[in-house]
């Protein structure tokens, strides 16, 4: 799933995902690229990349906390897998969390890049490009108004 990384200030590394599959209908659907942030912990009612049993990773929302690790769940209840088949989700297995959606194939979806992007030459690629160097000049910007001030 994961597409690219590119090392961000904080020691965690953004990159993009490509969906697949329909389990996050209808909030993600087929072909959605997401910006995700590696290493980041994840939180009750975000969106994180998970590894499942058989070394599958999905999409999935984080719902709440467990002893033996987080309760994931699909947002479709007749496609996919989550924690109610597989159990919680082991600290080790959550790989990123998503940050947002930078482009749908979907016409009607936010994000989505179409006639104007093929007349000026701009892919779905340079567009999550794009958006993934924003991202993490936004969390740089974060860390820096987060850092405390010395002095």
């Amino acid at each position: 799933m994961p597409d690219r990384s590119t090392p961000s200030g904080s020691g965690r590394r953004l990159g993009l995902a490509r969906v697949h599959g329909r389990s996050m209908e209808p909030t993600l659907h087929e072909g959605d690229r997401l910006v995700v942030l590696h290493g980041a912990r994840p939180r009750v009612g975000r969106l994180a990349v998970v590894r499942l049993p058989g070394e599958v990773l999905a999409v999935k929302r984080v719902t709440r906390r467990e002893p033996s690790g987080w309760w994931v769940e699909r947002d479709n209840p007749r496609e996919g897998v989550d924690s109610w088949s597989v159990g919680a989700v082991p600290d080790a297995d959550v790989l990123a969390v998503v940050l947002l959606r930078v482009w749908s194939p979907d016409p009607s979806r936010p994000g989505h890049v179409g006639r104007v992007a093929a007349v000026t030459g701009v892919t779905a690629v340079a567009a999550s490009l794009a958006a993934l160097a924003a991202a993490r000049c936004w969390c740089r910007l974060r860390h820096i108004r987060t850092r405390p001030r010395s002095g």
